[in-house]
């Protein structure tokens, strides 16, 4: 069987003084049973959505902007996913870059706050952590980047406002950073 890959990728709107909120209802996705006439590569894309959809996170942030009027409150949304047992969140640096505050609302609908591990920005990567890890919360598993070949299917699962989407795409560079 060919071995398929996840590639969480953000995405983040940003908004001054009234942007999203984290009470707001999220949207349900609807899940399908898969028609059988589908291509191999198709049926794939299918399981895969299906498996990881219940580890997609929606990410709010809260953070203050100074401006030469003063400051002003800065909010933003962007989407992560779940990537271990102790509710480590996978997004991306853009979305939680200059946030004091950071909620995840996952699948089931809870708000939960999370604090910032780890980000790099030239990567566009970041690492959060929920402040209560609940160790039963669905997560997906990360495959080895170092095993994709150009060419070879990748798999975007991500939440934009309050559509959750997938996308294919072809790999076609690796990005490489450095950590001091």
């Amino acid at each position: 069987m060919r071995a398929m890959y996840l590639l969480c990728v953000a995405s983040a709107t940003l908004t001054f003084q009234s942007g999203p909120s984290p009470s707001q209802d999220h949207a349900v996705p609807k899940i399908r049973r898969a028609p059988s006439y589908l291509s191999g590569r198709e049926a794939r894309a299918v399981e895969l959505y299906e498996r990881v959809l219940p580890a997609v996170v929606t990410v709010f942030t809260r953070g203050e902007r100074f401006t030469d009027n003063g400051s002003e409150e800065q909010r933003g949304v962007g989407s992560g996913v779940l990537v271990s047992p102790e509710c480590h969140i996978l997004t991306a640096a853009h979305v939680v870059d200059g946030a004091d505050a950071i909620v995840v609302k996952t699948q089931d609908g809870e708000l939960r706050p999370a604090s910032l591990l780890f980000s790099e920005g030239s990567a566009d990567v970041a690492l959060l952590q929920l402040d209560s890890p609940e160790l039963d919360l669905p997560h997906a598993r990360l495959g080895d980047s170092d095993e994709l070949a150009v060419g070879q299917d990748v798999y975007v699962v991500g939440r934009r406002g309050k559509t959750l989407e997938a996308e294919i795409d072809v790999s076609k560079t690796r990005r490489r950073f450095f950590m001091p």
